[in-house]
């Protein structure tokens, strides 16, 4: 009997298999664990889901499926228009000055994956969407929400959406329902320059869909999971090796 796939979350610790971008790498935890804390802040509501989160510089970004934001019952503030992809304030949780407008021509945008860069300067999503701010960047983006711009990565032909993201300050990962990047096969799995958008030689083959990806912090190992069974040919149910 099968076992059932499980998703790794880049914020987790990863005990168990890896795959690394180099050879030869034993197998570790991706990061130590943390401590977090929660206050109780009024929480704006989105009309759709929400997939991914991130934080930047006092903001949260938050992406997923949905068209509008609302105020928290009993809050203040009106409806707004926000497509795919909502700024917060971190310490307010009121909606940010920065929004950005997310654009898909064939439909409905959707952002599934949202990481920050480790030196705290870029935060990139990735989704099924086609443009924002009216700039051609499908499916990948890099921004800044401090200036509220959208920066330079520009990744060609990524052939399906991306649902996973994770970054080191050279490269960025992607994990998706893609097939192919930049005209080149690339089997659900990809890595960028973290600038530019340049495909980078990382390829593993992969037969499933690849929902989640992270990366350890010296950035020599990576850890996917996702619905396949077989990475570069071996048995790697759910998590890859």
């Amino acid at each position: 009997m099968r076992k059932p796939a499980f998703i790794l979350s880049t914020i987790a610790v990863v005990s168990g298999l890896v795959l690394s971008t180099m050879t030869g790498m034993p197998a570790s935890a991706l990061t130590p664990g943390i401590a977090f804390g929660a206050s109780d802040l009024p929480t704006w509501q989105t009309n759709g889901v929400v997939y991914a989160t991130g934080t930047i510089s006092g903001k949260v970004l938050a992406g997923g499926t949905f068209s509008q934001i609302s105020p928290p019952s009993g809050g203040t503030g009106t409806t707004q228009s926000r497509n795919a992809l909502a700024v917060f304030n971190a310490e307010t949780g009121a909606p940010d000055s920065c929004q950005y407008t997310v654009a898909f021509a064939a439909g409905t945008p959707t952002v599934r994956a949202i990481v920050a860069s480790p030196d705290g300067n870029t935060i990139y999503v990735g989704g099924d969407f086609t443009s924002i701010n009216g700039i051609a960047v499908a499916r990948l983006a890099a921004l800044d929400p401090v200036a509220c711009t959208v920066k330079a990565l520009r990744t060609s032909g990524i052939g399906g959406p991306v649902l996973g993201l994770a970054a080191t300050n050279s490269t960025v990962f992607l994990a998706g329902q893609f097939l192919t990047v930049a005209s080149q096969v690339r089997d659900r799995l990809a890595a960028v320059n973290s600038t530019t958008g340049a495909l980078l030689p990382w390829s593993p083959d992969v037969d499933g869909v690849a929902r989640a990806v992270a990366v350890s912090p010296d950035g020599t190992k990576v850890a996917v999971g996702g619905d396949f069974y077989n990475v570069n040919g071996n048995d790697s149910h759910g998590v890859a090796v």
